[in-house]
């Protein structure tokens, strides 16, 4: 995954077994400064610890729903975080090889001079706090505290559901697993685009609310709020609680 122009990105790998599913989620932010390792610390409730990587200061850390840390400070003061993290239990395996493999493209685009700092307009959906815009629409799915992973992303998750929205900048339409049948809707004039599966025992539902021509990313990217919602067991969610957990969210999306 190459980091070069972009603000935020974000990426869902599903791998399937015989008799299991892995989620990882893997994303990048651009955002605010942190200048120290106690300062992501107290921002992540992790342990993290600077160290060298390409001649470059850089931080890492492990632990709770933040997953695996990886970041680093541009000379603006931009920080620039890589998390790679399971999206439930059924995950097995370490996600730091894949933070570490973010890191390394994230520097390698910074010292080739490709990837710099956005003026984004005040009405961006980077400025979106997602945790705060998506937590009734979460309540109506489960009951969990919210988790921020990054700045664009928060994640709620219980012993049977687990649920993940992110604002991102993504092809439109989006890309979607090779096999899959993308379905699509509308909403208070918004195009929104999913696809749903079981496998395994478990159903997801993956959706994303178009939000309008994005200033990041490739050229014809849109900005979106992509939204995971896992069931382990049992009936699985579907386009009725896509579209509920999309509708409750609206009014605190930025109007473009």
């Amino acid at each position: 995954m190459s980091a070069a122009d972009y603000s935020t990105c974000g990426l869902s790998v599903q791998v399937t077994g015989k008799s299991a599913v892995a989620a990882w989620t893997v994303a990048l932010d651009m955002a605010r400064s942190f200048k120290s390792a106690s300062e992501y610390t107290s921002r992540y409730s992790i342990p993290v610890q600077s160290t060298q990587v390409q001649g470059t200061t850089t931080y890492a850390g492990s632990g709770g729903s933040v997953g695996c840390l990886r970041a680093f400070n541009l000379p603006d003061s931009t920080t620039v975080v890589i998390t790679a993290k399971p999206v439930n239990s059924a995950t097995k395996g370490d996600p730091c090889p894949v933070a570490d493999d973010g890191l390394n493209s994230a520097l390698s685009a910074f010292t080739a001079g490709r990837l710099t700092r956005l003026n984004l307009p005040a009405n961006s959906p980077v400025n979106t706090d997602v945790c705060s815009a998506f937590s009734a629409s979460a309540a109506k799915l489960l009951s969990a505290q919210a988790q921020p992973s990054g700045e664009h992303a928060c994640q709620w998750s219980s012993a049977q559901v687990a649920v993940t929205a992110t604002v991102e900048s993504s092809s439109w339409p989006p890309l979607v697993l090779p096999g899959s049948s993308p379905k699509g809707f509308a909403l208070s004039g918004h195009a929104v685009s999913y696809t749903d599966t079981s496998m395994g025992g478990r159903s997801l539902v993956d959706g994303y609310l178009d939000l309008g021509t994005s200033e990041v990313g490739m050229q014809g990217n849109h900005d979106v709020v992509h939204a995971l919602l896992v069931q382990f067991s049992g009936g699985g969610p579907g386009q009725q609680e896509l579209t509920q957990f999309f509708t409750a969210a609206l009014p605190k999306l930025p109007k473009r």
